[in-house]
């Protein structure tokens, strides 16, 4: 058991408003069970003296690809599909151990920015090999962080789905021909199978790349992968102007379309749809009635060029919407506090103010409709009795959120990861009083160092070659 003293408890995230009160917070078995006045310890308890602390649940980073880690910064100014096609030829890591280091590192950035759960679209050295899902499960474990990891998987050759022409090296090292969808959905059947009696902490979902990348077999096996073994599911979705005119050009219809016509776009599934930046309105309504979710990326979205996705339509759809950051080589920090900065801001071109993003709405897209994504059907419930002891503890004498004046607006417009004190998940601290539990963090960014250093030679020398000039003779 834990017992939280004394900390500025928030628990209006779902309404949007910003009620504070000094609580006692008492967790039992991974779960808020009392938020009182007062409540006396018991012996033996767990006390976290919150005095001056603020109580918020914990933020969800409901996109990322961990094995990214590596490409902070390469390749960059880049539109979506060339910094694809450099990604493809970068390495990535390739032994288990320092996979788990760079999971690890990037599960460091987001606890320290208050993240308490992830979802992990991972990139693995060979999407046929079960075995390379272990070592990013293993680094969630120890790191403490909740995780849905996302093996990511597609069966059609990325080189046939470009606008343009590429290098004839380039083809021969990525025009690797269809893979057999069956042979993929055997590995991912595998995957879930070893998870099965795992502690349920770091779990599994079900990753396919986007619908352009993936054959109609392929979707459909992923369709019936999640019913045998009640998996959630995340996909990229028509974040380009050019990936939606690829979905077309590979299967002859829309990608909405696509996914309705292979299962996935169903109410019995847990789907989330990561960017959505070229959904069209009937794709919107299509997305609401499925109770489908979008994960808002925003930073990355701008970086590549694809523009902003259409928040204030999904919101007022229904559709739930959640934040991330995407990889390192295009949102550029693991930090959930960018993102939430720039959903509500970047949202305000309209000159009816009453139609922006607020920052409350932001907040919740940020907590909760990350929850949802990864605790459907499961406690998603903020800091209510009941909910999973998911809870992150703020400094509330901090710069950005002195004075406190409006809780949500300072997290939403002003706080940064120095505001972030504590990170309580499953009721136990992983990141107490400003330090790591689980591990030694500048030991980690040493062996990182260390064992990547003799690779950026022969990385300066790839990002030399001309990329951008592959886009002035687009396919018509």
């Amino acid at each position: 058991m834990m017992l939280i003293k004394g900390a500025i408890v928030h628990r209006g995230s779902a309404a949007g408003e910003n009620h504070l009160s000094v609580k006692d917070i008492l967790v039992e078995e991974g779960l808020v069970t009392r938020v009182e006045s007062s409540i006396e310890p018991a012996p033996g308890m767990e006390i976290i003296n919150a005095s001056g602390l603020i109580a918020i649940p914990g933020l969800v980073n409901a996109h990322t690809h961990s094995t990214h880690g590596l490409l902070r910064g390469v390749p960059a100014d880049l539109p979506l599909e060339l910094w694809m096609l450099q990604s493809l030829l970068l390495p990535l890591p390739d032994d288990a151990e320092l996979s788990k280091l760079v999971v690890l590192a990037g599960a460091a950035e987001m606890i320290r920015s208050g993240v308490t759960a992830v979802v992990d679209h991972v990139r693995l050295p060979n999407q046929t090999e079960p075995a390379g899902i272990i070592p990013v499960v293993e680094a969630y474990q120890r790191a403490g962080i909740r995780a849905k990891v996302a093996p990511l998987v597609r069966d059609l050759p990325y080189v046939s789905t470009l606008p343009f022409d590429v290098p004839s090296w380039v083809k021969e090292k990525l025009e690797d021909g269809r893979l057999s969808a069956a042979k993929i959905g055997s590995a991912l059947d595998e995957m879930a199978g070893w998870f099965k009696g795992r502690p349920s902490r770091v779990g599994m979902m079900l990753g396919p790349s986007t619908p352009d990348r993936c054959s109609a077999d392929l979707l459909r096996k992923t369709k019936e992968l999640a019913d045998k073994h009640s998996l959630g599911i995340t996909m990229h979705f028509v974040e380009s102007r050019r990936s939606s005119d690829s979905c077309r050009k590979v299967h002859g219809r829309s990608a909405v379309a696509v996914l309705e016509d292979t299962g996935l776009l169903s109410p019995d599934l847990n789907l989330s749809l990561v960017h959505a930046v070229h959904i069209d309105d009937p794709g919107i309504d299509a997305v609401a009635a499925a109770g489908a979710s979008v994960v808002h990326c925003p930073v990355s979205n701008l970086r590549l060029g694809n523009g902003p996705a259409p928040v204030r339509r999904l919101l007022d759809a229904g559709v739930n919407v959640a934040l991330g950051t995407d990889g390192l080589g295009t949102g550029g920090s693991e930090s959930m506090f960018g993102p939430l900065r720039m959903a509500s801001l970047l949202h305000r071109n309209d000159p009816d103010y009453r139609k922006w993003v607020t920052a409350a709405e932001a907040f919740r897209m940020a907590t909760l409709g990350g929850a949802a994504i990864v605790s459907r059907g499961g406690q998603s419930k903020g800091l209510e009795l009941g909910a999973r002891a998911d809870i992150v503890l703020l400094d509330g004498s901090s710069l950005p959120l002195m004075p406190l004046n409006n809780l949500v607006e300072q997290v939403a417009y002003s706080a940064d990861s120095s505001c972030v004190r504590t990170v309580i998940v499953d009721g136990k601290a992983i990141f107490l009083n400003g330090k790591m539990i689980a591990f030694d963090e500048q030991g980690l960014m040493d062996e990182i160092h260390s064992r990547w250093r003799h690779r950026i030679r022969h990385l300066v020398t790839f990002l030399e070659e001309p990329w951008p000039s592959l886009f002035l003779d687009e396919k018509k």
